[in-house]
């Protein structure tokens, strides 16, 4: 069974599967820039090399100061040699970063690098001091995750929070006022100018706290999402445009809350009765995908159900053709009525299945060769898309992009800038 990744009161819940799918809108609706919906193509099912625009000139952060990393020091420009990425972020079609870890004296150092030409070449820059904390046992202050709203406000989290507002040369570690302890840090995202931040509070109730992108005036909201009966609590932020939502899932739906002219208020969301997980995924203000993984945790039979709303989610119609799939990991959307799912293939590789016309028809348009699971997978634009695909032992990763709306995907280097 797929599962997502999530943190169990701020520590990595534990892999009761080798495999596991969370996919996420990078950095929310922050990177959805003003386009048009994909054109209608013939999806492919193999991988593509994709095109990378021209090269664009490369500078790279400031020389970092304050304490250096607790777990080593890595220089600043080189990509370091077996460099694992695990979370992606893109604010432009351009310029993105990519966080993860890499080898470093006798241990392991959390690692940042940045590219201003859509990932044809990369540089390391100065991340956060902190450890890259991933796994069953983390230190509560380290970061597993990042998101950054535009190319000087950015956060690192999960299950900590570090943030800097200068483009990465300085971090300043976050504790929120919900927060009972460092750490309980499950999802960041950001758009039009604020940042909000889903934690567990002290009693691992589900909470939202807004801020300035620009600042750090944390304020917690009246949205409080009680803990389920499951012991891996995950609680997510989708944001488009002006509207967002925020699930809270327990093993199965536990509730939600929605964001809109009024703030953050309480939302019922899809699936409720489904016994399985929900993740949504938002192309605009109005379009929202639902992808329900029913039956996980009851008696029934496993299957998907894809609906979709064009309400900004007061109300949410069926795929005109369910997409025949025993569980989902997770999803993106690219585009109004289009979703790319990720799933399990035969022999428990990871595959993606997208519809591009509200499910009249599905297609395979990524898989995988080898046992992987998939870290990220979002969308900048209709038409770019980036994704992360790690071996199940977490010790190997390629980054993935698309450049015609998820319909081809294939590995991107991480090519050392001149």
């Amino acid at each position: 069974m797929l599962q997502p990744r999530h943190f169990q009161n701020g520590r990595g819940a534990p892999r009761p599967i080798a495999r596991r799918v969370l996919v996420a809108a990078v950095a929310g609706a922050a990177l959805l820039v003003s386009c048009s919906p994909a054109s209608p193509a013939t999806p492919a099912a193999h991988s593509v090399a994709p095109t990378f625009p021209p090269l664009a000139s490369f500078s790279a952060a400031p020389e970092p100061t304050g304490t250096p990393t607790p777990a080593g020091t890595l220089p600043i420009g080189p990509v370091p040699e077996e460099f694992v990425p695990a979370s992606v972020t893109f604010v432009s079609l351009d310029e993105g970063w990519v966080l993860g870890s890499a080898p470093c004296e006798a241990t392991t150092c959390l690692v940042l690098l940045r590219t201003l030409n859509a990932g044809r070449t990369w540089a390391s820059v100065n991340g956060p001091s902190t450890f890259f904390g991933e796994g069953n046992s983390v230190e509560m202050s380290s970061v597993s995750q990042i998101r950054f709203a535009d190319p000087e406000d950015g956060w690192a989290y999960a299950p900590g929070l570090w943030a800097t507002h200068d483009g990465g040369a300085h971090w300043r570690q976050e504790y929120l006022p919900s927060q009972a302890a460092p750490g309980f840090i499950n999802d960041i995202e950001a758009s039009r100018g604020i940042v909000h931040a889903a934690l567990l509070d002290s009693n691992f109730d589900a909470r939202i706290e807004t801020s300035p992108t620009g600042s750090d005036a944390w304020h917690e909201t009246p949205i409080s999402v009680i803990a389920g009966a499951g012991p891996v609590p995950s609680t997510t932020i989708t944001l488009s445009g002006t509207e967002g939502w925020m699930v809270q899932v327990d093993r199965t739906v536990i509730g939600g809350a929605r964001f809109g002219t009024r703030g953050w208020v309480a939302w019922q969301p899809p699936c409720l009765s489904g016994g399985g997980g929900l993740v949504l995924a938002a192309s605009t203000a109005t379009n929202i995908a639902a992808v329900c993984s029913d039956g996980q945790w009851t008696n029934f039979p496993m299957h998907v159900e894809v609906s979709f709303s064009r309400n900004s989610g007061t109300t949410f119609t069926p795929a005109a053709l369910q997409p025949g799939l025993v569980e989902a990991g997770g999803a993106a959307s690219p585009a109004p009525g289009a979703v790319v799912i990720a799933t399990t293939g035969s022999g428990g590789t990871v595959v993606f299945v997208a519809t591009y016309n509200a499910g009249a028809t599905w297609n395979k348009v990524f898989g995988t060769i080898t046992d992987d699971y998939t870290a990220f997978i979002g969308f900048t634009s209709a038409s770019r898309g980036v994704a992360i695909v790690d071996d199940a032992g977490g010790t190997a990763a390629t980054l993935l992009m698309t450049f015609n709306g998820g319909r081809s995907w294939a590995p991107v280097p991480f090519r050392q800038a001149s």
